[in-house]
């Protein structure tokens, strides 16, 4: 019963994920009726993955750029006051 539990609740979630993305984009730009099936594709794609594309300016800076993440850099700022201090 568990099982069937969490799968009752992990489709409950995708389907209020489905019902945001589709008032988010869809509703919000006007897209036509008419195009119901790329509409429930992009819907399923949008509802799985938050990402709009994987490009290299939508990506991660640090898998593209080799630069370091927000909290890399504070975490690094953090050690070198520490050091000056010490």
């Amino acid at each position: 019963m568990l099982k069937t539990m969490k799968r009752a609740i992990r489709r409950n979630n995708l389907n209020k994920r489905k019902k945001r993305i589709y008032i988010k984009y869809f509703r919000h730009w006007g897209f036509e009726r008419d195009d119901i099936l790329q509409m429930n594709f992009f819907i399923g794609i949008r509802a799985k993955t938050r990402t709009l594309c994987s490009c290299y300016m939508c990506g991660n800076p640090r898998k593209y750029y080799k630069e370091k993440s927000y909290q890399e850099k504070k975490q690094d700022e953090i050690e070198r006051i520490n050091r000056k201090i010490q």
